[in-house]
């Protein structure tokens, strides 16, 4: 269950929390109802869990590397399990962390993520926070702040982690049936219709994909919003190059494979003349208004 800690900055109740993952990992999720965390000794950042070099400094010398070797043997008993915290959904999170054409995007509040889970651990839930590790001191009150704390380079990550400590993640007595040790890590039990608020589905996604996604999650009996990301659609009132203006001309003078000229419904006056090519004369703004873009407003009537 989560759990207060000093420690750990909580974001606002109802910040938003999205987490971006694969199709497979999600049907993981429905199928075990619960929450993986992984082992903080496997993550792939070199500086996971290390102190920055203003700290060290601050130590013997021959100290140092002691220092550094026990904040780094932390890792080994901390699970952590990781969200982007934002309003919207993020670009780059679909491309690093998902798949633009079969991710999924999961979408919840701090507030839900405190109340889903349904295991006997303590959970404690904060930002990390980001520093230069060359030039800044950050505090060493407890085991958890190291790993609280990342480079500036990650700073678009806008991470916010639920971290356990288990010391013997193994014992499965010890973790009970409310969680399953997996040897990279720990999945702890959550309640999904607490957690999922809303699931997107990649902005590149065909549709049977999307009819996919949505049946599994019926099937599961999760009672959640399932949609398509729109982040790949076009902006209103788009027309392709195709419908556009010179792609129209190419296409009326290959029909026609002659010298014409007519005059549009916009009124303006559109030919092909030899050598001169395609040529587009307008009436007024207007005129370019409506044979571009359509019919005319009160807005486009006027030229800026």
């Amino acid at each position: 269950m989560y759990k207060v800690h000093d420690s750990f900055n909580t974001p606002p109740l109802k910040a938003s929390l999205w987490r971006y993952i694969d199709f497979t990992k999600f049907v993981s999720l429905l199928e075990k109802q619960a929450l993986f965390f992984s082992n903080a000794a496997n993550f792939s950042d070199p500086f996971e869990g290390a102190y920055p070099t203003r700290n060290l400094e601050l130590v013997s010398e021959d100290y140092r590397p002691q220092k550094q070797a026990f904040t780094k043997s932390v890792g080994n008993s901390l699970f952590v399990n990781c969200w982007h915290l934002s309003d919207f959904e993020s670009e780059a999170m679909w491309r690093l962390y998902s798949d633009s054409e079969r991710g999924i995007a999961i979408r919840t509040t701090v507030d839900g993520l405190i109340k889903s889970f349904r295991c006997d651990a303590d959970v404690y839930i904060g930002a990390v926070n980001y520093v230069d590790f060359s030039t800044e001191v950050i505090d060493e009150g407890t085991v958890f702040l190291p790993y609280l704390t990342k480079r500036k380079s990650f700073e678009y990550e806008r991470e916010v982690r639920a971290i356990t400590l288990n010391a013997v993640p193994d014992d499965r007595e010890r973790l009970g049936a409310s969680a399953e040790w997996v040897g990279t890590g720990i999945y702890y039990s959550v309640d999904l219709d607490l957690l999922v608020d809303e699931v997107l589905v990649a902005p590149q996604s065909e549709d049977w994909f999307v009819d996919l996604v949505q049946a599994v999650v019926k099937r599961y009996g999760l009672n959640t919003c399932v949609t398509r990301s729109t982040l790949a659609d076009t902006p209103p009132w788009w027309m392709h190059k195709s419908q556009r203006l010179p792609g129209l001309l190419d296409e009326l003078s290959s029909m026609l494979g002659e010298d014409f000229q007519l005059t549009t419904l916009s009124n303006a006056k559109v030919s092909h003349q030899g050598h001169q090519g395609l040529g587009v004369h307008y009436e007024d703004y207007a005129s370019y208004v409506r044979l571009n873009f359509g019919t005319s407003t009160a807005e486009t009537d006027t030229e800026p």
